[in-house]
């Protein structure tokens, strides 16, 4: 690479990719969404969980059935993300070797790397998923047999604030 435009131009490249890369997983995505979907699931088999509980099962295998329900699914989006980020690697390093004229081009697989993202999508899903699994494992079986509660709802909004009157 000659010095000037090109050496200038390459090393913004790599300082807006160092960005990009450290702030995406500052929050993981799916810790709400595991927690959601999960709540969900446990209200809609709020039934089983009370009868396999009144038949002997005991509260820790009930949570680990939801907990290794969140390894398999965390699973298999650290596969596909495995797979994606490893192709779209090696596209985004020809890409560069192509545009800034390199000699040649070295597609480094770094295994801390993936295990590193491994662990933190693990630990994102559990997370997110802590409370659903801890109350599933918490729920008694006449309770959990019983029809669940409609959810209590209040005003958010001050008298004052009625929009029904000007519509």
């Amino acid at each position: 690479i000659q010095r000037g435009w090109g050496v200038k131009s390459f090393s913004f490249e790599v300082r807006e990719d160092f960005v990009y890369t450290s702030i995406a997983p500052a929050k993981p995505p799916f810790s709400k969404l595991d927690m959601f979907l999960l709540s969900r699931l446990i209200g809609l088999e709020r039934e089983q969980i009370g009868l396999l509980k009144a038949l002997g099962y005991s509260s820790g295998e009930v949570a680990s059935h939801y907990a290794k329900l969140v390894i398999l699914i965390t699973a298999i989006g650290i596969l596909i993300g495995y797979l994606a980020g490893s192709v779209l690697n090696v596209l985004l390093t020809r890409l560069y070797a192509t545009f800034f004229h390199f000699p040649y081009e070295i597609f480094v697989f770094s295994g801390w790397l993936y295990a590193a993202a491994a662990v933190i999508a693990l630990s994102s899903a559990f997370v997110g998923a802590a409370k659903s699994i801890v109350d599933s494992a918490d729920i008694s079986p006449a309770i959990a047999m019983r029809p669940q509660s409609p959810p209590s709802y209040r005003k958010i909004m001050p008298a004052w604030f009625d929009l029904s009157r000007v519509l």
